[in-house]
């Protein structure tokens, strides 16, 4: 690959045994939390993504991007409305904010929106359907998808976009399969300099894009499976750390005579755990945390940030901000 990008993740619910010794299970302790479905805070239907910048932290929304104090995370400001006019959106899929510029998927209206960190909107850039948006390297990359297989990546750089990547290519050229992109179902992260694919709902989750361009099985997977994950539920990268959210389920633990439909009716039964994993760049986990049980991680909404963990819980319209002990 020529050039390195890294996305946080779209995600989903992970799952741990976390049967080895010496892996001490370390814990979160509450410090504060905002339910954002009030008028105080601009009411919030859904969080589609947090992003950091600051002492700020921005929580994007289909229609709007609120921004919250990082300290006690009181509301401060809310930028956007629902529409397709200038600094309007519908579906603000991703944000990223670099060099006091805020750059804002609009999925719906297929442009990238770019705004000042206080919220003044500066231009929009043609996009269609940007999905992810991120920085690496000092140069904003992109991600479109609007159906498969036209997955294409891009690359802004001096007010334009250049094609990185285009996954329909691959497949033309016979170096991937229409069922395995399927099956990667959109999730990817760029990871110790390299493009991993993510298929989250399977046992073997993660394949990585090599030079080549050719997928490739990877070791973290065997790691993974040592500890009966199932399924996961968030995937960012974070000062060179790959973080993965995830719910151990005990399975003899199930009452039969009950039908769990939700991983939130697993966890509040007392036969599901959700985990946070540190994994470093030789793919080794260094540490894991064990999430409070009124808090889930889904898609792009956890954040962390020094030493603190940042969630947002969809069933409760709640973000939730905790402490990472150890």
């Amino acid at each position: 690959m020529k050039s390195v990008i890294y996305f946080l993740l779209p995600v989903l619910v992970l799952v741990s045994a976390c049967t080895k010794q010496d892996n001490q299970v370390l814990s979160m302790t509450f410090v504060d939390s905002v339910n954002v479905a009030d008028d105080i805070t601009e009411y919030m239907k859904y969080c589609t993504t947090l992003k950091v910048y600051g002492n700020e932290l921005f929580a994007t929304e289909y229609s709007k991007i609120n921004v919250f104090d990082l300290e006690d995370l009181s509301y401060k400001r809310t930028i956007g409305r629902e529409g397709s006019a200038p600094g309007e959106f519908r579906l603000a899929a991703d944000i990223v904010v670099f060099n006091d510029t805020l750059y804002a998927a609009d999925y719906g209206n297929s442009r990238i929106q770019l705004f000042t960190v206080e919220g003044e909107y500066i231009k929009s850039v043609k996009s269609r359907n940007p999905y992810l948006i991120d920085v690496y390297d000092n140069k904003i990359y992109v991600s479109n998808f609007h159906r498969q297989p036209d997955f294409t990546l891009w690359k802004y750089e001096n007010g334009q976009f250049f094609e990185h990547y285009k996954i329909g290519e691959l497949i033309r050229q016979d170096l991937i399969k229409q069922e395995t992109l399927d099956e990667l179902e959109n999730q990817f992260v760029l990871f110790n300099g390299e493009l991993i694919f993510i298929r989250p709902n399977l046992k073997e989750k993660f394949y990585r894009l090599n030079s080549h361009n050719k997928f490739e099985y990877m070791e973290l997977n065997d790691k993974l499976l040592e500890r009966n994950i199932d399924v996961m539920s968030n995937s960012i990268v974070h000062d060179g750390k790959l973080c993965i959210v995830a719910t151990y389920r005990k399975e003899h633990l199930y009452d039969k005579n009950v039908k769990y439909e939700t991983s939130r009716q697993y966890k509040e039964a007392g036969i599901a755990e959700e985990y946070l994993f540190i994994i470093n760049k030789d793919f080794e986990i260094e540490k894991q945390y064990l999430f409070p049980v009124n808090s889930f991680a889904y898609t792009e909404t956890l954040v962390l940030w020094n030493n603190y963990v940042i969630v947002f819980d969809a069933h409760n319209s709640t973000i939730y901000k905790y402490k990472l002990e150890g």
